[in-house]
């Protein structure tokens, strides 16, 4: 019974995942700058921040721009509250791939007196995977295997020239302890 239970909601996180497959977030876009036409500024933002993908057009490409709903937003450690996430629907995933492209790996953007980073739209069970995943990362490198957090949620370890992939930390941390 309880690998049905894993299962399913194994199926069900991949099928919220792809889903949100032409979405991307964008974080530390300041409250208000946006105005009154979120869609409309994204475009903008796009056009200005990838010159490179002056192919496309923004204002078709970007189906749907809002900022997420919740009304507490998360504190910094200095104190100070961080604007809420952009959620940006691309209308086809050629598009939204190509700025997800550029904007790797965790590269910070300005335009508009803005810093902002791009990040894909993940379901939160995988989020969560990806952040227990991130845990592991420094302490795998520090034993000398190069590591990679790859998409949805696997992390891939290269040691001695032979490659590792996980997407469970239990046995990612079992992995690293026989190091």
């Amino acid at each position: 019974m309880k690998t049905q239970l894993e299962d399913a909601q194994w199926k069900l996180t991949d099928l919220e995942d792809r889903l949100r497959h032409n979405n991307l977030r964008v974080l530390g876009i300041q409250e208000g700058i946006d105005g009154t036409d979120p869609h409309g500024f994204i475009a903008d933002l796009f056009e200005e921040a990838f010159p490179d993908l002056s192919q496309w057009d923004w204002e078709r490409e970007v189906q749907r721009a809002h900022r997420f709903p919740f009304n507490i937003r998360a504190q910094s450690s200095a104190g100070d509250t961080k604007p809420r996430a952009m959620l940006i629907s691309c209308l086809n995933f050629q598009a939204r791939q190509a700025v997800y492209d550029l904007a790797r790996p965790d590269r910070k953007l300005t335009t508009r007196g803005c810093d902002f980073f791009v990040r894909p739209d993940f379901c939160h069970t995988t989020v969560e995977k990806r952040w227990r995943l991130c845990q592991l990362i420094l302490p795998l490198q520090n034993k000398g295997a190069q590591v990679y957090l790859m998409n949805p949620a696997k992390l891939k370890v290269i040691v001695g020239g032979k490659t590792y992939y996980f997407t469970s930390e239990v046995k990612a941390k079992d992995f690293m302890d026989g190091l």
